[in-house]
């Protein structure tokens, strides 16, 4: 297994999702407007400086494979643990009636993630790739995406159904439908599930299911600039 994705986030910041972010030499981050992400080359107290540097007064959510962080000039919020989970080949197609989602979708996206609480999600975190969603009635009730775009491989992120859209098989449907497309593109895919979140076990068994298998633990950081 390449070594791209024990730090996926920098390798994506670095190179085809360059110009949705900002870039130092040992710290990367996403434009707040599109995500919360940030990353560092190396996990060093420089590293950490650059990137308060770089945020300014914008909370980041650093994504590594350290627990501990040095000292820095951030204040950390909170650590979420999380599996990265990878796939190697497409996997059975399971349809449900979804639709490709856009900007104009933004504000029904955002809400949903807020009822849901996948993970970090921004107004224009659909511009990071495809999604697809499912509607009814006019109500976004489920959805998954692409986030994460480092050589070779992309992110499958962004998956939640409201809890009026549970039990319908919408959210193994939607990664079946967005994990194909990526195999379709010559690309492998990989996620990440929440390590304690409600949804783990469920997702957990959703992702194997369809063909996804564990591959490391990492760490969500949470970090805040100090205050003057």
């Amino acid at each position: 297994m390449t070594d791209i994705l024990d730090n996926p986030a920098w390798h994506a910041l670095t190179g085809r999702q360059a110009t949705q972010g900002e870039l130092g030499e040992r710290s990367a981050r996403f434009r707040p407007e599109i995500s919360p992400l940030a990353a560092l080359r190396e996990c060093t107290t420089d590293a950490l400086d650059e990137l308060a540097t770089l945020c300014g007064r914008d909370p980041v959510a650093l994504l590594c494979g350290t627990r501990e962080l040095p000292r820095n000039r951030f204040r950390l919020v909170r650590t979420n643990v999380v599996r990265q989970l990878c796939c190697e080949a497409p996997c059975e197609p399971l349809n449900v009636p979804s639709a490709p989602l856009g900007g104009s979708d933004a504000a029904d996206m955002v809400a949903l993630v807020k009822l849901t609480e996948p993970g970090p999600f921004a107004q224009r975190t659909v511009e990071l790739g495809s999604y697809f969603g499912v509607r009814e009635g006019g109500r976004l009730l489920a959805m998954a995406g692409e986030r994460l775009k480092p050589p070779g491989w992309v992110e499958v992120s962004g998956v939640c159904t409201h809890p009026d859209g549970r039990g319908r098989g919408y959210a193994i449907g939607l990664v079946s439908k967005v994990t194909n497309a990526i195999f379709a593109r010559g690309e492998r895919a990989f996620l990440y599930v929440a390590i304690g979140s409600p949804s783990e076990k469920t997702a957990t068994r959703i992702y194997e299911q369809l063909g996804f298998r564990f591959q490391r633990q990492q760490y969500v950081h949470v970090l805040l600039p100090q205050s003057d």
